[in-house]
């Protein structure tokens, strides 16, 4: 059981230790919210952050406006190209989550930055999406005065759904059977601490936790009735496991 406090930000500094677990187990099982009506995740794409900082020149907006260079301006101008990547049919999306800069309103911004998130569905579409992102970047802002840095790439891998996956997720639909509880496969966009042992070839099943709603919104709920069933399903499989029930790879 391993209890990841970076989870939410990339596990930056868990991964190595997740993943040194990862390479001795038989596989593993991952305890993000199930997904409404008993979606459990049997595969996910790739996740990444990149940052964009800007560095411009300060001056007061009044008396000596043309002395300063805009690094908001320099970020803003790269917002509507860097968001137009995103290509959800394909399971590309490029997503400015935070832009941020300037220190007061009667000065030039100095300073400016921006968070994107990416998501892709597997490892050439990351490569692709952080080159695209990458280009942008590069392009020399309309004040030379400004300079842009790009730091960041993807942190998560794809989750690929493999045989012993698909073994897995016939345990858990042997549970819910048994149980009575609605079940299905989803693939997810979203990344998790699963992503790095299914990454290396670990059997991996997610979703495997109570039922959630609007999960990382201000209006996430969790139903309480699942808490029940669907720590009945975790206990079927690590059950199936002790008994040596073997999975596919």
């Amino acid at each position: 059981m391993l209890i990841v406090p970076d989870e939410e930000i990339g596990s930056p500094q868990s991964r190595d230790w997740i993943e040194s677990h990862a390479r001795r187990a038989d596989l593993c099982l991952t305890l993000e919210p199930c997904r409404p009506g008993g979606g459990v995740v049997v595969g996910r794409g790739a996740v990444g952050a990149v940052y964009l900082r800007a560095t411009g020149v300060t001056a007061h907006c009044g008396s000596y406006r043309e002395h300063g260079a805009s690094a908001v301006a320099a970020l803003a101008a790269l917002v509507g190209p860097l968001e137009a990547l995103s290509d959800p049919a394909r399971g590309l999306t490029a997503t400015v989550g935070i832009f941020r800069g300037g220190a007061a309103r009667q000065v030039v911004p100095g300073e400016a930055e921006i968070h994107l998130d990416l998501r892709a569905p597997d490892a050439a579409g990351s490569e692709a999406l952080l080159a695209a992102v990458r280009a942008i970047a590069a392009h020399p802002p309309a004040d030379p005065r400004v300079t842009v840095e790009i730091a960041g790439g993807f942190g998560r891998p794809p989750f690929p759904t493999s045989a012993g996956t698909r073994g897995l997720y016939a345990w858990a639909e042997e549970a819910c059977a048994a149980l009575g509880q609605p079940v299905h496969d989803v693939i997810a966009r979203g990344g998790s601490d699963g992503s790095f042992a299914a990454g290396l070839g670990v059997p991996t099943l997610d979703g495997l936790g109570a039922v959630a709603h609007d999960t990382c919104s201000r209006r996430e709920t969790v139903e309480v009735s699942s808490i029940v069933p669907r720590a009945a399903v975790l206990a079927h499989l690590i059950a199936s496991a002790a008994e040596g029930r073997t999975l596919p790879r």
